[in-house]
């Protein structure tokens, strides 16, 4: 028999067994509504299907929910394009950047040429210990094909700066940008 053949026909304390059975069962039907060891309490509303779930607390759950609600606030998200698509703009990225990597020297705008090319300007430029980390170009769903992004690439890839590019039109959420710049930048 399997552990879930014991869920069904012990209920789920007696198949984990124990105390720490009890709590789990419990918390699942106090969760779900539904009583699995058929004792008469299925969550708050004391029916097999308890129209009412209450969420069980976990440990360090709330402070955890108040870090993120306090990271979303101190960013704008994403606006919302007229086609109904979450997209992002320049000052999106400028806020992350400037707050999430006040470690490096900021440069936004800044010519290839001083890379050694030709081609679109990177939107911002990561500086650290003298040189630079990173290079960050903001691109739409046609600008990686012009001959000024091309250029913009090559001279980054000969000068062995990471060129680190992000779709506009893509929501581009928070953590994303965040974790996408910490894993190809280099460390400052």
């Amino acid at each position: 028999m399997g552990l879930f053949d014991n869920v069904v026909k012990k209920g789920l304390g007696d198949a984990l067994g124990g105390a720490l059975g009890s709590k789990v069962t419990d918390a699942i039907e106090q969760a779900t509504g539904i009583d699995l060891n058929k004792d008469g309490q299925a969550g708050s509303s004391g029916s097999a299907y308890g129209s009412q779930a209450q969420p069980v607390p976990v440990p360090g759950q709330q402070e955890a929910q108040q870090q993120t609600s306090d990271q979303h606030t101190a960013f704008q998200e994403a606006p919302i394009s007229q086609s109904g698509m979450q997209t992002t703009d320049k000052a999106y990225f400028r806020g992350i950047i400037n707050e999430c990597f006040s470690n490096y020297i900021i440069r936004e705008d800044v010519s290839v040429s001083e890379l050694g090319g030709e081609g679109t300007p990177y939107d911002f430029m990561l500086i650290a210990n003298g040189s630079c980390a990173a290079v960050i170009m903001l691109v739409d769903k046609s600008h990686n094909r012009t001959k000024g992004y091309k250029g913009a690439e090559e001279a980054a890839q000969a000068s062995g700066v990471p060129l680190i590019y992000f779709w506009t039109r893509m929501p581009n959420e928070r953590g994303f940008v965040i974790n996408r710049i910490k894993r190809l930048a280099k460390p400052a």
